[in-house]
């Protein structure tokens, strides 16, 4: 009697074997989002821009949302108070006086994982922008590239624009301006040499730039 049983729960679970394949068990934690052709993210999730046909900017209004991927002619737009994560992205951006990534409000942070970059191409734009009003905070563990397009600066506000708050906290920021443009801020600043000192460094008529731990260069 046991021997049968024993049988039973053998031949019972060997039919339960074959069924897995049909079932639905793909973990869904690391997949990629599209993104809506509107450019609206409105919810927290890995986006990837690589196959995004929109004509809008893309706007990123919920905390918790990353960008991954490449694009060769995108504008990004982070709203007021958002936190949001770049991990290996690659973005240009052509349109005319427009960033690849616009920061549109105080308190938004980015969050760096792997190596991304960022360059405004020929469009007399910065690299990221952080106008005057708006406030920044980047973060590491990983590492950005931001270029800006002739006349403007990788990080800051665009062409004889005032700028708003910088901090970058234990991130590696490789920070740089176009053909007469500098890297951080409409004035150029030392701030490999106060990079570990978490002092503000404030310039003439701009916003502040605050180095905690992080590795600068420009």
């Amino acid at each position: 009697m046991l021997a049968k049983s024993v049988y039973t729960v053998f031949l019972l679970t060997a039919m339960l074997l074959t069924l897995l394949p049909s079932l639905n068990l793909t973990v869904s934690v690391f997949s990629k989002n599209a993104i809506p052709l509107d450019g609206q993210i409105m919810q927290a999730g890995l986006y990837d821009i690589t196959g995004y046909t929109g004509a809008q900017p893309i706007r990123v209004t919920a905390s918790g949302a990353g960008l991954t991927g490449t694009h060769s002619d995108l504008a990004i737009i982070i709203s007021n108070g958002v936190a949001f994560t770049l991990r290996d992205a690659d973005l240009r951006c052509t349109r005319y006086n427009t960033a690849p990534i616009s920061i549109d409000g105080m308190n938004c942070k980015l969050m760096l994982l792997g190596d991304s970059s960022v360059k405004a191409d020929n469009n007399h734009a910065a690299g990221i922008h952080v106008p005057s009003g708006t406030s920044l905070l980047i973060k590491g563990p990983g590492s950005l590239r931001s270029e800006g397009s002739d006349n403007c600066i990788g990080i800051g506000g665009n062409m004889e624009q005032s700028t708003g708050g910088i901090t970058i906290q234990y991130a590696t920021v490789y920070a740089s301006g176009g053909c007469f443009g500098d890297a951080i801020n409409d004035t150029l600043v030392d701030v490999v040499s106060k990079k570990q000192s978490g002092d503000a460094i404030r310039t003439e008529g701009q916003g502040n730039i605050c180095c905690f731990g992080a590795d600068i260069t420009i």
